[in-house]
């Protein structure tokens, strides 16, 4: 239940950028994040998209509409919240970032695939209180 509380936290301080985070929020939110945005998404929408080509087949009428529209709907979905998380996972890093002293230009690495993972090492440092 962690990992639902730091994902809401965060998208909740999505522009908050003067607080402090902990490495623990940071993580599960980026866990969270990237099950959502690389497993869950993408399946529901090869679901769907299955659905949509197993309705043509079968030549009914209004089905293979409805699922459509639901593939698209969840399209538009996955975009705005893929916009939403660029502003959440920005102030979330700089907070992480300020919790151990690092300066806020590291947040950078964050746009750099995989450079996320650079950021979780800078925690290791003593948290402040």
């Amino acid at each position: 239940m962690n990992y639902i509380n730091s994902f809401k936290t965060a998208w909740k301080k999505g522009f908050d950028y003067k607080g402090k985070s902990t490495r623990k929020e940071f993580i599960e939110f980026e866990i969270t994040d990237h099950v959502l945005r690389i497993i869950l998404f993408p399946v529901i929408l090869f679901l769907t998209n299955n659905f949509l080509y197993l309705s043509y087949d079968k030549n009914l009428t209004i089905i293979p509409e409805i699922i459509a529209v639901i593939n698209e709907s969840l399209k538009i979905i996955q975009f705005l919240y893929t916009c939403g998380t660029l502003f959440v996972t920005t102030s979330l890093t700089i907070r992480c970032l300020r919790n151990v002293d690092a300066k806020w230009q590291w947040v950078f690495l964050h746009f750099i695939p995989l450079g996320f993972i650079l950021i979780y090492f800078f925690p290791l440092k003593k948290l402040k209180k």
